[in-house]
């Protein structure tokens, strides 16, 4: 590419535009010193004034059963390296027996001093596709009130999170298919 050469016009205009403009001229450097050894200081966000305290690390609660926990446990589980001990069946339960079958299994697994057991909730109904406009209406209108959700599957985790269930269970995960899959959950027990 040809090097362009400036008329008078433009060179006493570039003149104009930088006269107040000074040459950068750097900092004599440190003797020993290496632009790898420079460090910059620590710069602060918005989110931290330089006046905030530094609040000490607190020891982290896990209130979530479900959030808890360690997955190779649970692959352990799932490959019947870790053995359930005990199994209890919700189906054929109603919500208001289902509750209080769940906590005396659960109180009653640890005071034996079970680590890991099984709870079936089962999967939820499945409605089938009715055939006629007004037959789908209503299949759509079921399913936003809940029908075939699987309820007792949506009230476990409801109960497991309640402090009086709670108090027991280590961590809650989803079972491996073997024992239920998405209808069964694995339930890991504190230690007596």
């Amino acid at each position: 590419m040809k090097k362009r050469v400036l008329s008078g016009e433009e060179r006493d205009l570039w003149k104009r535009a930088t006269r107040d403009v000074s040459r950068f001229r750097e900092a004599p450097a440190m003797p020993g010193a290496t632009p790898d050894s420079v460090v910059s200081p620590p710069v602060r966000g918005p989110l931290a004034p330089p006046h905030a305290p530094i609040a000490p690390l607190k020891k982290r609660t896990i209130t979530d059963p479900f959030s808890a926990g360690d997955p190779k446990i649970d692959r352990r589980a799932g490959r019947e390296r870790m053995p359930v001990e005990a199994v209890l069946d919700l189906h054929g339960h109603t919500q208001n027996s289902a509750e209080p079958a769940l906590r005396q299994f659960i109180e009653s697994a640890r005071a034996r001093g079970q680590r890991l057991v099984l709870v079936i909730t089962g999967k939820g109904s499945r409605v089938s596709a009715p055939q006629d406009l007004a037959g789908q209406m209503r299949s759509w209108m079921d399913g936003h009130r809940g029908v075939g959700r699987g309820i007792l599957r949506e009230r476990f985790r409801e109960w497991v999170r309640r402090d009086d269930i709670r108090q027991h269970i280590v961590r809650v995960s989803q079972a491996h298919p073997r024992h239920g899959g998405a209808g069964a959950f694995y339930v890991f027990l504190k230690a007596r």
